[in-house]
């Protein structure tokens, strides 16, 4: 256990606030409108959907543990976003994938400087 108070940054405050906001959106879009995205990229495997779906609630759940100081929560965004890199990279070329890793690197980024303090 830390002895010392743990304080967040508030860049990182706002920032995990967005994603706890936004990855519960996104998954919904995904739920909704799937068939759009479907028609949009025939390509897409049938098991991409539902796997978005799942990464967008999962998100949200590694959000909360991050906001909660559990270092596994950054571990399950670094594999959410390796998965989502490998979709985004077999459907939509390399550009749009490496874009889609922005969020994740500004996260690591933030998290770096309070990383001692999470459990």
């Amino acid at each position: 256990m830390i002895s010392e108070e743990r304080k967040r940054g508030g860049c990182l405050t706002a920032w995990l606030i967005l994603m706890l906001i936004a990855n519960p959106l996104v998954a919904l879009y995904y739920l909704a409108a799937g068939h759009t995205v479907k028609q949009a990229l025939p390509n897409l495997p049938e098991y991409a959907i539902p796997l978005l779906i799942f990464l967008g609630i999962a998100n949200f759940a590694f959000a909360l543990a991050i906001w909660s100081w559990k270092k596994w929560g950054m571990y399950g965004f670094a594999c959410s976003a390796a998965i989502a890199f490998i979709i985004n990279l077999t459907n939509l070329g390399v550009g749009p994938s490496i874009l889609g890793l922005v969020g994740v690197g500004i996260l690591v980024a933030l998290v770096s400087p309070v990383w001692k303090q999470m459990d």
